[in-house]
């Protein structure tokens, strides 16, 4: 790994990392390290897996992606483009094995470059 890749790598987000070849007292020093970056789940109800198309409207454009995990607070989507920097959204999708509309206004906590919010 050159030293502009090692550099892009922690811009993206990366906290350390581990070189090969493996040595177990790296590994370990490496893990203890990562205890300090972990934040324990902080949602009140535990998200339940999904598939299901979602719409996001943005003005007169409807974008579909697709609702990754759900729970009565929230849901995770992957959509196939970055999201345009809103912080609501109208949405809709069926809840699968039902004729049942969900139709409601998003807040959007986090997304990302890939398509990915919540």
């Amino acid at each position: 790994m050159h030293s502009t890749e090692i550099a892009e790598t922690f811009q993206a987000g990366v906290n350390f990392i581990i070189y090969k070849p493996l040595a177990s007292e790296q590994i370990v020093r490496c893990l203890r390290a990562g205890r300090g970056f972990m934040q324990a789940d902080r949602r009140q109800s535990e998200r339940q897996p999904l598939e299901s198309l979602v719409y996001l409207q943005f003005g007169i454009a409807a974008l579909p992606a697709v609702v990754l995990d759900l729970n009565q607070d929230g849901l995770a989507l992957q959509a196939p483009e970055p999201l345009p920097p809103v912080q609501q959204v109208p949405l809709r999708f069926v809840l699968p094995g039902t004729s049942n509309m969900v139709q409601g206004m998003g807040e959007v906590i986090w997304a990302d470059d890939g398509g990915r919010a919540a």
